[in-house]
């Protein structure tokens, strides 16, 4: 009898114990929610920095909306000490493709300052093939970046203005789906994008002014020029490498028969070993 008595007791004491203990958490919760909910220590101010083409109005509800509401219907997510900075930046990022980079920070007591950095438009996507007739054709074209991130379409843009890029696209690593199924996406890779751009560069020494790029799914390029053809390559091939090969056959050539009718140019093949391949119209 005794031992169940004692039993008992020991229950009715956790019981208290548990009870006190359950009372003081939903206490401290409520003095926490209370607390939190001071305008002292609420967001306020959202200013907007860094943005050029997207608007501030645009960014700035977004950011409003993120931090309305709150936690478990307790904390206010506008709280300068809780407000979801992680959430903000990859939210941005998500929505807006055209941004590169975002700094959230407190600039202020309640001030909010969200800073970001544009992506700048490097050369033009155009589809998955080139177009077939005469050049100047308009067709849709996006704005790809220096590592060949699609992120917003271009407006109407005459020929020429922009280097222009064809081939398929590829999802991009922690992209969303946006209403547009190209923007966010990538063509190539960084590497082999700023790959391209060194050959380009490389040609230019040579005068050969390059105007559009177009792969195929076997990795065959085909770099169109200015005046007129294309140079044709694979991408696993050594660049420099085929670059000098073609310097020294231009410059047989033009030793040999005195120039070179470049506008009567068809292609150059460079797929071949320590061989240069030319076919005129």
């Amino acid at each position: 009898m005794r031992s169940r008595r004692v039993i008992r007791k020991r229950r009715k004491d956790l019981g208290i114990k548990g009870g006190l203990l359950l009372l003081s958490f939903l206490m401290l919760t409520a003095l926490l929610s209370w607390a939190t909910h001071s305008e002292r220590v609420r967001i306020a101010e959202v200013t907007i920095q860094g943005n050029s083409a997207i608007e501030a109005a645009e960014l700035s509800a977004l950011v409003r909306k993120t931090i309305d509401g709150s936690y478990f219907f307790l904390f206010p997510k506008d709280n300068i000490l809780i407000y979801p900075r992680w959430m903000l930046k990859r939210l941005i990022m998500d929505t807006f493709k055209r941004v590169n980079s975002v700094t959230v920070r407190l600039t202020g007591a309640t001030a909010l300052t969200v800073t970001v950095s544009e992506r700048t438009p490097y050369a033009l996507w155009c589809g998955s093939f080139p177009p077939e007739g005469e050049r100047g054709v308009f067709i849709p074209c996006y704005f790809i970046d220096a590592v060949g991130f699609v992120f917003a379409q271009a407006p109407g843009i005459s020929p020429g203005v922009y280097f222009e890029f064809y081939g398929s696209l590829h999802t991009a690593i922690g992209a969303m789906s946006v209403d547009d199924i190209s923007i966010g996406k990538s063509f190539l890779g960084a590497s082999d994008v700023d790959r391209i751009r060194h050959l380009r560069e490389m040609l230019d020494r040579l005068k050969l002014k390059t105007r559009s790029f177009f792969v195929d799914v076997s990795g065959k390029g085909e770099l169109f020029l200015e005046r007129a053809g294309m140079i044709i390559f694979d991408l696993d091939q050594d660049f420099p490498t085929i670059f000098y090969g073609l310097k020294a056959a231009v410059e047989k050539k033009i030793a040999t028969e005195g120039t070179i009718a470049w506008d009567e140019l068809d292609y150059i093949d460079l797929r071949f070993d320590n061989k240069v391949i030319f076919k005129f119209k």
